[in-house]
């Protein structure tokens, strides 16, 4: 699955600084479930969409705007063209200007 395997080299180029290491699955995780407070999530379920297991479905949009936004804040991601090929890959759309607003503060 190669949106798995990008979702996993995106969270390893991140820069988790309380641990001076990239981000674990847990600890994605567990920003995600912050981010969405309706869900929660745990390491397993980040290491299924990173081995294609599982992966987001296309009525949960907002749960990878999310993942992109913390992978983003991170530096795990650092431009719109890796997102949208993240997004791409996932079978989801490219950005829109909303988004693009709610993850670049622009």
């Amino acid at each position: 699955n190669s949106c798995g395997a990008l979702l996993r080299y995106f969270r390893r180029q991140t820069t988790d600084i309380p641990k001076g290491s990239f981000l674990t699955q847990k600890r994605l995780a567990d920003l995600l479930a912050i981010a969405d407070e309706s869900q929660a999530y745990s390491a397993v379920t980040i290491s299924n969409w990173e081995r294609g297991v599982s992966q987001i479905s296309l009525q949960n949009r907002l749960v990878l705007i999310n993942l992109v936004q913390i992978l983003f804040e991170h530096k795990g991601i650092k431009t719109i063209a890796e997102i949208n090929r993240l997004l791409f890959l996932a079978g989801h759309r490219h950005l829109d200007n909303e988004e693009k607003k709610d993850i670049f503060g622009t």
